[in-house]
């Protein structure tokens, strides 16, 4: 990110590049590859960006996204919102805890195959009430799910 001769100052458009970044609503958006999450962010925080980029500090100006990134913008986890993002339709499931489902969620935490995919390990582990999947991830957690004694007893609720 450092230019050492500093002959050049690098513009929004130069951000926005930089971090593959969309006009979205009144604002921005980008995939945090890092976090797997989509960021919503403002422009002010785009000025921001530009400015850690034309840092005079080489260290700054080297770690431009890094510097940014902490604690700018709002994670995307609507459903509704991460299509209207990305195109693709997005489902939530989350745990339902009006049913007493001990059974599968007993058979799910002790089982000795690899979590599910994507958000919803943080779900069977508990450190999450609910996820945000594609179809696809959608589909991939209920097979995975299914397999275990209980599910019949609907431990999630899946909103489409």
């Amino acid at each position: 990110m450092y230019n050492s001769a500093m002959s050049d100052t690098y513009t929004k458009k130069d951000a926005i590049k930089l971090i593959d970044a969309a006009r979205y609503r009144d604002g921005w958006v980008f995939y945090a590859d890092e976090a797997k999450e989509w960021v919503a962010f403002s422009d002010a925080d785009l000025d921001s960006l530009v400015r850690f980029m034309n840092d005079k500090d080489p260290q700054v100006s080297k770690d431009a996204y890094s510097h940014w990134c902490c604690g700018v913008g709002r994670q995307v986890t609507d459903a509704a919102e991460l299509t209207e993002i990305t195109g693709v339709a997005h489902i939530e499931i989350s745990v339902d805890y009006e049913h007493n489902c001990e059974t599968w969620w007993d058979a799910a935490r002790e089982q000795s195959a690899p979590l599910p995919p994507d958000a919803a390990a943080d779900m069977v582990s508990g450190g999450a009430d609910c996820a945000v999947l594609t179809k696809k991830q959608t589909d991939a957690f209920i097979a995975w799910a299914e397999q275990f004694p209980g599910w019949d007893e609907s431990p999630f609720v899946i909103n489409p």
